[in-house]
């Protein structure tokens, strides 16, 4: 090619679309390509290239103005470098894509989703475990960490995200550790890593305890005041059936909000809750009163042809109460910071012990298993009719509370 001023910047700019393709050279093998549809390309030509049978190579750079001039320049440079090292340029390229395309391929995000299709795959955990783990790594982690090579993540980089989770939760802290560590024991399995970086912390040490939180609740002498309030609210029919539903079976809150229809037998008195729809990821079944039963009757002529009994109908779309939706009712009536969701299954569980209710029965109504026991036990242990019985006694003496309440209300207006 022939010699040629350099380019500038504002000559490249000046260039006009014709017809046809042409180049303008800035020397040195490198010239811009104005096509016919008015893109510039850069390319690279090169002759005497002792590494290549034709002698020559031929290689694009890029689009200007993403390349830009100064840019175009630099490449050139490490192009005429490789020559002279008696390199090919084209296949030090191809190298380099392969080794990115390598790298992204493990870094701990790419070998999250991996080992989590794995375990999909391999079928022993449910979807709702997965899904879990994978919003936790997705939250806490990725931003962090996610584009990273497992193989240059540190110990210290682990410690230090680590530490910055545990300042907000440390639940999800030790969630993330022991995501974090079983998706490096993978990499492992798979060659891409060659040590896991969670071993080498004494996370006793360095990390903060878990503590339990224990949950909010106020005392039974507050129940009448609190479901007067509840009555008195303009929260919709499927929200007050709900809070109803918690003080009656005193379940979890997300096996409540997310029933089905299809899990509830009103004849048997029943209520199945499916593994996959429990903390435990294990069948539950939940005795009815006559109470509940009642309350789910009336429901059924609002929300029976629904997959769902609380169904909201948002968005015209068949969905369930929304997580917050009882607990906001509760801060509504007066009982912010006084009482919580979770808080009624420890206000049953008190009044039925000193009911003299065994205490197995009592678990399995909340669905603890006890330590060293097996979910073969756990089911053969149902206790259902003692349960049955202090469901029923537990929702009667709700009733007489109120009752009790209301008369005492009326006399002083008298």
């Amino acid at each position: 090619m022939a010699t040629s001023t350099p380019l500038t910047d504002t000559l490249i700019k000046g260039l006009k679309v014709t017809g046809t393709a042409y180049r303008k050279a800035d020397g040195n093998g490198l010239f811009l390509e104005v096509t016919p549809k008015g893109k510039k390309v850069w390319r690279y030509r090169a002759k005497n290239v002792a590494s290549t049978k034709s002698g020559q190579i031929l290689m694009t750079l890029g689009e200007y103005p993403a390349v830009k001039l100064a840019e175009a320049r630099r490449k050139r440079q490490e192009l005429r470098e490789q020559i002279a090292k008696g390199l090919d340029p084209r296949q030090v390229a191809k190298q380099r894509e392969q080794a990115e395309q390598t790298r992204q391929a493990s870094t701990l995000e790419a070998m999250t989703y991996e080992w989590l299709q794995d375990r999909r795959d391999a079928g022993k955990v449910t979807e709702k475990t997965l899904y879990r783990t994978q919003r936790v790594l997705e939250m806490h982690v990725f931003p962090v960490l996610g584009k990273i090579p497992v193989s240059e993540i540190t110990p210290r980089n682990v410690l230090d995200l680590l530490k910055s989770i545990g300042a907000g939760s440390t639940v999800n802290m030790n969630n993330a550790k022991n995501a974090i560590s079983r998706v490096f024991s993978h990499a492992i399995s798979m060659g891409r890593a060659e040590r896991n970086p969670v071993s080498d912390i004494n996370t006793n040490d360095v990390l903060p305890s878990h503590t339990t939180k224990h949950h909010t609740a106020f005392t039974l002498d507050e129940l009448p005041k609190f479901l007067r309030a509840v009555e008195k609210d303009n929260a919709s029919l499927q929200v007050k059936s709900a809070m109803r539903l918690m003080l009656l079976l005193f379940m979890r809150r997300n096996e409540l909000i997310n029933a089905e229809w299809s899990h509830i037998d009103l004849k048997a008195g029943l209520w199945t809750i499916p593994a996959g729809n429990t903390k435990k990821d294990r069948e539950q079944a939940y005795p009815l009163p006559r109470q509940a039963v009642a309350t789910l009757k009336e429901l059924f002529i609002y929300t029976g042809a629904d997959r769902y009994v609380f169904n909201t109908g948002r968005h015209g779309k068949d969905l369930p109460l929304g997580q917050n939706a009882l607990n906001a009712l509760i801060d509504r009536c007066g009982y912010n910071r006084k009482m919580t969701v979770h808080g009624f299954r420890a206000l049953a569980t008190s009044w039925l012990d000193e009911q003299g209710y065994s205490r197995q029965a009592i678990e399995r109504q909340l669905s603890h298993l006890e330590q060293g026991q097996t979910n073969q036990a756990y089911h053969r242990a149902d206790y259902m009719e003692e349960r049955r019985e202090m469901l029923q006694a537990w929702a009667d003496y709700l009733d007489s509370i109120t009752e009790q309440k209301d008369q005492q209300t009326a006399d002083k207006a008298a």
